[in-house]
Order: C-alpha cells, then sequence, then structure tokens
C-alpha cells in the first residue's frame, strides 16, 4: 500500500534536531537522569519502535529489514541493565515478516506481535528467540499503532491521510484479541484532521484499558473505554485563533505539492495539537507546536471531583541558544519531540524515552552548535561508539 510521503529532508531535520530540545529549571517535565544501555546503535537510525513490559522496555530499529535477522533488544528499567535479546532468524518460517518494515509492536509473557502494512504477524517466544506462528491480514486497514488495552486484548489503530486509491477509510480502530487471535469491534472514527497526519503527531494513548484521542486544530480530546464507548471529554477555547486561517488551508490534499503547501502554512499560522500522553488515569500531558517559533508548549491536566483542570501550563524553549550557557539545573531536554518513542511506566509519573545516539547532557558556558553537538557526533561515529540512551522523565503535578 503506497502512503503520500513528505520530503525526507524534513523528517531527516526532525530527527536530528530531538536531542537539542530543552526546558527550563523548573519544568515539569523533569528529567531525572540519562544513562547509556550500553547496547549498539546503527548510526543512520533515524526511528526506534518500543513497548513497556513488565518493567522491561523492548525496542528495535524498524528499518532493521530485508531477509536480516531481527533483534529486539530489551531493558531493566528497575535492575537498570541490559536483558536477553529477543531474535528473531531469518528462516523460512519468518522470512515474510523480514522482508516488509514494523510499524508498530507489543509483548506479552509467550507471543510478540507486529504490525506490517499487509499482515498482523504473530510470533511465539521459546527461550529467546521467537518464530511466527499466525499472521492475520491487514486488509480493511492497514493498522499502524498497537498499544494495550488488558492482558489479552490490544488497540490496533490507523489514522493516515490515505490516497484514496490506496484505503477508502483513513482513521480506524479496532481491537487485537491475542487469545482467538481476532480482529473485532472494528470502528471508523471522524477523520476530520486528516491533512495533518503528515506531520510529527502522535495522538492516541492508552492507560490500563483507557484511551484518550484528540484532535489537533481545535482543543478537544476525548476518553473512551475499551469497548470504545465515549466517556469523558477536555475541551478548551485556547486554539480558536486557528480558525482566522483554516479558509487558506485546504480540506483535501492529493499530492506532495500541497503536502509542502500545507506544511508551509502550518509551520506560520497555527498553534496545534502534536501529541498527548497519559500519565495515568487522572493525568495528560499535551503538547502543542507554536506557529513561527521553534517553542512547544505543554498543558498538564488532572481530573479532580469528576471534572478536567488544567493544572499548569509551560512554554518550553526547544533550541539550545547560541552562546548561552548550560549545566546541569538548566539543560533538561523536551524528550517528547520527534520520532523517539516515550514509554510510561504506570507508577510514579515515569516516563522512559528510548533514544539514539546517547550523548551525555551538554554543559557549556557559551553553547556553540558545531563544537558542543555536531563535532560529538561525528566522533561517535568515527570511533564506533553510537550506543541507545535512556532518559528517565518524571512528570511533576
Amino acid at each position: 500500500m503506497q502512503k503520500l510521503k513528505i520530503n525526507n529532508t524534513i523528517l531527516v531535520a526532525a530527527i536530528v534536531l530531538l536531542p537539542l530540545f530543552s526546558v527550563c529549571q523548573n519544568s515539569f517535565v523533569k528529567e531525572i537522569s540519562n544513562f547509556n544501555t550500553g547496547i549498539p546503535a546503527d548510526p543512520s537510525a533515524s526511528k526506534i519502535l518500543s513497548f513497556l513490559f513488565k518493567n522491561t522496555i523492548y525496542f528495535l530499529d524498524p528499518n532493521k529489514y530485508d531477509k536480516k535477522d531481527l533483534v529486539i533488544n530489551a531493558y531493566d528499567i528497575i535492575a537498570n541493565k541490559k536483558r536477553e535479546s529477543i531474535f528473531i532468524e531469518n528462516n523460512k518460517l519468518n522470512r515474510s515478516l523480514l522482508n516488509v518494515r514494523i510499524f508498530s509492536f507489543a509483548i506479552t509473557d509467550t507471543k510478540v506481535i507486529a504490525l506490517t502494512d499487509s499482515y498482523i504477524f504473530i510470533l511465539k517466544i521459546e527461550k529467546n528467540k521467537a518464530t511466527v506462528v499466525n499472521s492475520i491480514k491487514n486488509e480493511k486497514a492497514a493498522y499502524s499503532k498497537i498499544r494495550p488495552l488488558n492482558e489479552n486484548e490490544f488497540l490496533l489503530y490507523v489514522y493516515y491521510n490515505f490516497h484514496p486509491l490506496d484505503a477508502p477509510v483513513r482513521h480506524v480502530w479496532a481491537k487485537l484479541n491475542i487469545e482467538k487471535q481476532t480482529i473485532e469491534n472494528r470502528t471508523i472514527q471522524d477523520d476530520k484532521n486528516a491533512i495533518y497526519t503528515h506531520l510529527v503527531n502522535d495522538w492516541l494513548s492508552t492507560y490500563k484499558g483507557l484511551i484518550a484521542h484528540s484532535n489537533t486544530i481545535d482543543y478537544q480530546i476525548y476518553f473512551y473505554n475499551d469497548k470504545f464507548e465515549k466517556i469523558d471529554s477536555i475541551n478548551s477555547d485556547k486554539l480558536e485563533t486557528n480558525k482566522a486561517h483554516l479558509n487558506s488551508i485546504p480540506d483535501n490534499i492529493s499530492s506532495k505539492d500541497e503536502i509542502m503547501e500545507v506544511i508551509q502554512k502550518d509551520d506560520s499560522l497555527l498553534k496545534r495539537i502534536q501529541k498527548i500522553f497519559l500519565v495515568d488515569s487522572t493525568t495528560l500531558l499535551v503538547m502543542l507546536k507554536v506557529p513561527k517559533s521553534r517553542n512547544a508548549e505543554f498543558d498538564l491536566w488532572q481530573k479532580k471531583s469528576g471534572a478536567w483542570v488544567l493544572k499548569k501550563t509551560e512554554s518550553i524553549n526547544t533550541f539550545y541558544q547560541d552562546k548561552q550557557a548550560y549545566n546541569s539545573s538548566n539543560n533538561k531536554i523536551n524528550p517528547f519531540y520527534g520520532s523517539m518513542y516515550g514509554t510510561p511506566t504506570g507508577s510514579s509519573n515515569m516516563f522512559y524515552i528510548i533514544y539514539t545516539p546517547f550523548m551525555e547532557d551538554i554543559t557549556t558556558d557559551s553553547f556553540n552548535l558545531n563544537k558542543d553537538y555536531n563535532q560529538k557526533i561525528n566522533d561517535m561515529v568515527r570511533d564506533n561508539k553510537v550506543f541507545y540512551g535512556i532518559k528517565k522523565i518524571k512528570i511533576i503535578p
């Protein structure tokens, strides 16, 4: 299935800038630690897929395919050490999976579930090896994300501005019943924000059966139970200024030129919800992109006495400033931007962010991009010392 794609240069720029995002000293997004896993990473890695299961983060490079063995790395966040990786060997049973790109994956005690364009693969784990035992056609919607709902059910999700000849529906939810190995409760959702799915976004978050899903140009966030029934919402008027600009932005786009036009107007005109994160069942973090700015805005919502209340808002400087001093008290990074995926622990308001290449927090009396960042990256690549890092982030209500 062929999807509309944006210019690769834009994607690379967004990814390269990831480690340079910073927050102020008193941020409610607080970095607790930044450590080297010691697990080697490909210098060309541009995206990481990860999944948290029983205090272990499993992660992989989705670009590692095409008839090669696939490794799912494992890191114990309690013991703070590497665990035995899961290997998907290049053999006859696994070859159909290894020849395609993995969009998202999940782990259980005995299984790996991998989403690809055409199939959802179910693999059985024996010792440290996983082997394909079943595949389900991804024919009615190319689900691109899988999120846990409970021990036996996973949310399957896709929201993308497909070309009409590629897929007739752009926003679909369903449940994967892992015991029955069937797809159930397929539900078509509203797709009025589809043109913005070409840009960086993560509008879906789950926590123990609770589902949160946001719009992007208007500040509406809806909550659902594991039966996809709407049970709650957050509404705010802080994005009302977008209405003045929407007439200049097309409702539907079907070419790369139109995608670039939307990107340019979005960058200069619109303030939008970019990502949401369910910290727990009563705490939601909302990240907004700001027009004509490298700043991000964060809203922290909490549910009290049955109502959602905006507790804190913070504008975060998203790039180190030239010639400014940075030390341990003011260079905490914003880990929620770009393609590196964060996994909440479900306790103590903690997130763990997998990223690459690992880099110590920058300390300098006068920041210089080439000296303090680019040169360090080049040295890592030259010395073959590119590793995955993990940042431990605490949300402070």
